[in-house]
């Protein structure tokens, strides 16, 4: 049988980390699920931190560089975090799905609760806010432009699809394709340029929760709650959450994001 992976994303190792990391494993059985740390080489901790336990899969910016994608900026990885995921591919190309979790976001329940209700859905990209270009809901969002495709394949704003991607599953089909589609030129924020290429390309795209239109009958609203503006409600860039808020909401079996790790 073939197994999925999760793959916890921090460059901090500390208390709330550690916590978060532990609790993915536990959540996730063993014998369906391998779990990994992906952590940064160039991130700021001493070795002496590192636990024997703990599944690291190290990285550096010169690791994802060397892939022949074009990144956002060559200065950070911001825009650029799907190479991270890209590159962990490379080297463990057997899983049938790819489950990627940032450290600011929690789960209100176990992660398996998550995992197990897309266990059956043949999904190529699982995630948030997923939307269409929309002029009159979403063109200000920050990031459909600057967009660069491959000669011959050029996507136009209005054809552009988004998603928010701190909590999401790709694929092993879906980052095969991709590998391939980032060497020839392609260029943007990767919340623009993942799920505009595996749409317009026949993958299958999925919305956890929210209330949009890749969202599956009965998971309206199901595992992250969709609030008024664009990216917001329980998954959402800006405000942080503070722990107490999430635990004083009482809301079962909910995304939240961010949660900033305290250091």
């Amino acid at each position: 049988m073939e197994k999925d992976v999760a793959l916890f994303v921090s460059h901090h190792l500390c208390r709330d980390t550690i916590r978060g990391y532990d609790k993915l494993c536990a959540d996730l059985p063993s014998g369906l699920y391998d779990v990994y740390w992906l952590l940064q080489r160039e991130a700021d901790i001493g070795l002496g931190l590192l636990e024997d336990r703990i599944r690291f899969f190290f990285f550096s910016k010169d690791d994802l560089w060397r892939m022949g994608y074009t990144p956002l900026s060559r200065d950070t990885l911001y825009g650029s975090v799907n190479f991270i995921l890209q590159y962990f591919f490379r080297a463990f190309p057997q899983y049938r799905n790819y489950w990627y979790i940032e450290e600011d976001a929690v789960f209100t329940g176990s992660w398996h609760t998550l995992a197990a209700a897309f266990e059956a859905v043949d999904a190529d990209l699982l995630s948030c806010h997923i939307e269409k270009y929309d002029p009159a809901r979403n063109a200000d969002w920050a990031h459909w432009l600057p967009a660069e495709w491959p000669a011959g394949e050029e996507v136009p704003l209005d054809g552009c699809v988004k998603s928010f991607n701190p909590v999401s599953r790709l694929s092993g089909r879906a980052l095969a394709f991709l590998d391939g589609f980032l060497k020839r030129g392609t260029r943007g924020h990767y919340e623009t340029i993942v799920s505009t290429a595996l749409f317009h390309h026949g993958y299958k795209l999925v919305d956890m929760g929210g209330t949009g239109e890749f969202v599956l009958p009965g998971f309206r609203n199901r595992f992250y709650v969709q609030g008024v503006e664009v990216n917001d409600g329980t998954m959402r860039y800006r405000p942080v959450f503070r722990q107490e808020e999430v635990e004083a909401l009482g809301m079962p079996d909910k995304l939240f994001h961010p949660i900033k790790p305290r250091i």
